[in-house]
């Protein structure tokens, strides 16, 4: 009976929260730990200005970066276990291009001179291109849906479905106050946002449904840059007066909004699709860090020290925010890994 009761005891100190007045583990500004997975030979630089995109279909991430006068592509699954460098290699810039699935291990590659339609088998792919239709030139492009581009042309805002066969026109753009350019698009298509910008300053975003010509709200907020997560959901950066920068998160269907107000001015920002995680990448002098915060308080969580390389601007979490990839570059190499959250 003491036995049992002595057992007991143990427990239940076992379980008990120990150092009181101390910070627990879940307080704690801890440190990560970066996993590599690839190694992979580029131009000197390139890595600089890779990029990498996760697939949730695919459960892996695609990565591009400048190669030969374009860009080379491939993919890496630490959960399927299959990696595939050189799987596309394309014309257009690194920078404009974006990425979608269609379906798993079919993905969709638009550039600035058409689209690439990629089909993974393992470490191989099959792919095919079609230029845009002479009437869709346009000066940028980004998907509207899962097979629909949005084309912006000089006077009016298109739509092409990625098989280029018919092109139709989804608003006029002097009916579009101030508009800038297309920043998302919500509620399964009803509803197309774009920035608003005035002598090159950023006054806010405004939306129009589809179908319609015309702004049916709009909100009057300043900002430096905002990026596409995913679908309607956005991350704006503002940089402050004193030298630090506000980062906020918006969710544009549900009007969730998170933010966080930062010291350092990250070379790049990012965050999970659900809001609540916020990584931030700052490299310096042949080295650098990756921070991570919790966009719900507004506290930095974690920081990744990165004793080898320079961390790029390539991060990506995964759609569930429980991996987050990462891009170091060396000379004519560039390392792809990630970090688990």
């Amino acid at each position: 009976m003491k036995k049992a009761i002595c057992l007991v005891l143990i427990l239940l100190i076992s379980l008990m929260p120990i150092g009181c007045g101390e910070e627990t583990n879940s307080e704690k500004n801890t440190e990560l730990e970066f996993t590599p997975l690839l190694r992979i030979a580029t131009e000197d630089g390139a890595a600089e200005k890779s990029r990498i995109f996760y697939l949730k279909e695919s459960i892996g991430f695609f990565y591009v970066h400048p190669d030969e006068g374009g860009f080379s592509a491939g993919f890496v699954s630490p959960h399927r276990s299959i990696s595939a460098e050189r799987i596309l290699q394309g014309e257009g810039s690194v920078q404009t291009l974006s990425v979608r699935e269609e379906a798993k291990d079919r993905i969709f590659v638009l550039t600035e001179k058409g689209a690439y339609t990629l089909v993974l088998d393992g470490a191989t792919a099959d792919s095919s291109f079609l230029p845009y239709p002479q009437k869709a030139a346009a000066e940028s492009y980004g998907f509207f849906d899962d097979l629909t581009v949005y084309a912006e042309a000089e006077e009016l805002l298109l739509l092409v479905p990625v098989n280029m066969s018919e092109i139709y026109v989804l608003a006029q753009k002097n009916r579009l106050p101030d508009f800038s350019s297309v920043l998302a698009v919500s509620d399964n298509g009803k509803k197309i946002w774009y920035t608003r910008a005035k002598d090159g300053e950023n006054l806010g975003i405004a939306f129009f449904e589809y179908g319609e010509n015309t702004p049916l709200g709009n909100e009057n907020f300043s900002f430096d840059s905002a990026e596409l997560l995913c679908d309607g959901k956005v991350l704006f950066t503002r940089l402050l007066e004193d030298g630090g920068a506000l980062y906020l998160y918006r969710d544009l269907e549900s009007g969730v909004a998170a933010s966080v107000t930062s010291d350092t001015v990250y070379d790049r920002v990012t965050a999970t699709p659900d809001g609540k995680l916020l990584a931030g990448v700052k490299a310096d002098d042949g080295k650098g860090v990756v921070d991570i915060f919790d966009l719900e308080s507004g506290k930095k969580k974690a920081t990744l020290p990165i004793p080898f390389g320079t961390p790029t601007t390539a991060i990506a979490f995964s759609s569930d925010g429980g991996k987050l990839s990462l891009a170091v570059g060396s000379g004519e190499e560039m390392i792809l890994g990630t970090v688990d959250m």
